[in-house]
């Protein structure tokens, strides 16, 4: 007679790294054995004789789907399922006292490296805590982190942490030029030596799954063991815009939350400080003035919104929104912070590092072309431009500082009135200018340039 084939069990072909399912198993570590968790014998002998013996064949089921396999009560099945979830998503994060919490020692902050930015965020960088630095490209984000990494090799004294740092960098090449320029700044005060690139710990990852591996295995022995107190995510949207787009968000949600989770029971552990760098969108909806505020796009006429979602959002503890207004100047929102109230502060990038601007280094200009329309009657089309370079420099002091401001339209005023003869154009071009303030002071690029055109409009004509 014929052979009886011998029976086959289907072996399901091992997923491709940067599936979902291969993920959700790598980053909650749910190929965990169930004997191996603390659960009620009935139940573990219930799962193994309907062969379930990995963590994951238990939570990846419904509890009815899972109490016709186990064949137990509902009651029975749902200790079960609770039991496992509890083991494998347990916070690690120790319980505190308010006493506990009110310790000089518990919290520090980390400086950033320059005393204007430090007092516009509270001291510095919270450690214990998730801070993130979102804006667009060539806002400041790496560079803030360079001068971060350096900062806090300091004495606790000096606004540092005496510890070093770990880069986890997703994009380019680590920037090591550049870091070396600025620590030429720190050397040159005696706060570090040349050696202080050597306490900087830098791995390049590729995928998200590399980036668990990194956080869940490796982060925890540098912390430990080599006086690890700062860790740098550049940045932490790269990988999962990459990977999961516009798909799969359940499952990125997951995956995010489990990150930020990891970081902070580490950060808690070791009273350190992590800091990710989030990449920004562009918003083209309406929203009022408080959401512009907490999406970043008060004073300019773009709007954006940090990537990742809400989910993300809800992780970090602190939120710095950097932007970019024109070649030099950059901004520093604090747009989220428990302890900080909304506000914003200037800065530029050096090649001595980053440094915050205060309000009369941006109110320093060149007046010669103003001086020049209010000394002399001059052509309209001369007062066009003396306008249009007025309001250049009216838009720089709007911010910072209101009299300023207040002169420098008189200037123009005076010039307007000097170059017309018509008292009637000369009354038109004043209420123009009170438009022109007004919008000024609103820091909105657009519409001040659409007042200035039309002042010049007015006076060639």
């Amino acid at each position: 007679g014929k052979k009886k084939k011998k029976r086959r069990d289907m072996v399901p072909a091992t997923p491709h790294p940067t599936s979902s399912a291969s993920f959700v198993v790598r980053f909650c570590e749910m190929d965990t054995p169930l004997r191996s968790l603390d659960c009620n014998p009935k139940f573990l002998r219930a799962a193994q004789k309907a062969s379930l013996t990995k963590a994951w064949d238990v939570v990846q089921m419904s509890a009815p789907e899972l109490r016709k396999r186990i064949r137990l009560s509902e009651p029975e099945t749902n200790q079960f399922l609770h039991s496992v979830h509890q083991q494998l998503f347990a916070t690690t994060l120790p319980a505190r006292t308010a006493l506990d919490l009110l310790a000089p020692d518990h919290t520090r902050r980390l400086s950033l490296g320059c005393p204007r930015l430090d007092a516009q965020v509270g001291g510095g960088i919270l450690t214990r805590t998730l801070t993130e630095l979102a804006g667009e490209s060539s806002s400041g984000k790496t560079q803030l982190c360079l001068q971060l990494s350096l900062s806090v090799q300091l004495p606790v004294a000096q606004g540092g942490l005496g510890g070093k740092c770990v880069v986890l960098s997703t994009e380019d090449a680590f920037p090591t030029a550049r870091l070396q320029q600025i620590l030429g700044h720190f050397t040159e005060h005696g706060s570090l030596t040349a050696e202080a690139t050597d306490h900087i710990y830098i791995q390049h990852v590729d995928s998200v799954e590399d980036l668990w591996e990194i956080v869940s295995r490796k982060l925890p022995v540098y912390l430990k063991y080599h006086n690890v107190k700062l860790v740098i995510i550049d940045s932490i949207a790269a990988l999962f815009r990459i990977e999961y787009g516009g798909r799969n968000l359940t499952t990125r949600s997951c995956a995010l939350t489990a990150f930020a989770r990891q970081l902070k029971a580490l950060a808690d552990e070791h009273n350190a400080a992590v800091v990710c760098v989030n990449q920004v969108s562009d918003y083209f909806g309406t929203t009022d003035d408080a959401a512009k505020q907490r999406s970043g796009s008060v004073g300019s006429a773009r709007q954006v919104i940090p990537a990742l979602g809400l989910v993300w959002t809800n992780c970090i503890t602190t939120r710095f929104l950097l932007g970019r207004h024109g070649p030099d100047l950059r901004t520093l929102d604090v747009t989220l912070a428990p302890h900080l109230p909304l506000s914003r502060c200037f800065f530029t990038v050096t090649s001595r590092g980053v440094f915050g601007v205060d309000a009369d280094s941006r109110t320093r200009r060149p007046a010669a072309a103003a001086s020049a329309a209010a000394a002399a009657p001059a052509a309209p089309a001369a007062v066009a431009v003396a306008v249009e370079a007025e309001a250049a420099a009216a838009f720089a002091a709007a911010a910072a500082d209101k009299d300023a401001l207040t002169a420098l339209s008189a200037r123009v005023a005076v010039a307007l009135a000097v170059a017309s003869a018509d008292a009637a154009v000369a009354a038109a071009a004043a209420a123009s200018e009170v438009a022109f303030a007004t919008v000024a002071l609103c820091s909105t690029r657009s519409k001040l340039s659409s007042v200035s055109s039309n002042i010049s409009r007015s006076l060639l004509l």
